[in-house]
């Protein structure tokens, strides 16, 4: 008998760790879907200008990396330092996402950077669905929070030869 109630409270303790667990990662999913959704729609319409509240900036980049300096000097390598932002959207206006519309973007999971600036940094691991086409490409986003509290797109990274059959 005694036995069996050990079960039972383990059972019980097992489960409810495992659904608070789920439910957390789900809210840290959710938190993510409006972004990802305003990126699908800004792909689906051929049109990088509809991201331009939701990316972050070559100023606010800069911004970034003048607080990271003052902070953590040698945090930063010189490719940090130089990064252009700008590199998002030549990628996005050459994607094939830029002429294929999709369905749906998912957000699989979301992992944080652990980094020396001090920075909420975080990769969204997505896919994006074609329904017509039975098919699903994965994505990755890079989002960095900003001193507004809300997280920003810094690049997203396609791997094209998924759509090595696709036409142009």
């Amino acid at each position: 008998m005694v036995r069996i109630l050990h079960f039972v409270v383990f059972f019980i303790i097992t489960f409810s760790s495992l659904t608070s667990e789920a439910e957390s990662n789900t809210t840290k999913v959710d938190i993510f879907q409006e972004l990802t959704s305003k990126y699908l729609n800004a792909y689906n319409q051929s049109n990088f200008s509809l991201l331009a509240n939701d990316i972050i900036n070559q100023q606010q980049y800069n911004a970034i990396v003048s607080s990271v300096e003052k902070k953590n000097e040698a945090c930063l390598t010189d490719f940090d330092k130089n990064f252009d932002v700008n590199i998002f959207k030549r990628a996005f206006e050459k994607s094939h996402l830029y002429h294929i519309k999709s369905d749906t973007i998912v957000v699989e999971s979301v992992t944080s950077f652990a980094t020396c600036a001090d920075l909420d940094i975080k990769k969204l691991s997505c896919f994006v669905y074609f329904q017509k086409k039975n098919a699903s490409v994965p994505i990755t986003l890079i989002v960095i929070k900003t001193d507004t509290d809300t997280y920003k797109i810094l690049l997203d990274i396609i791997n094209e030869n998924y759509f090595s059959n696709e036409k142009n």
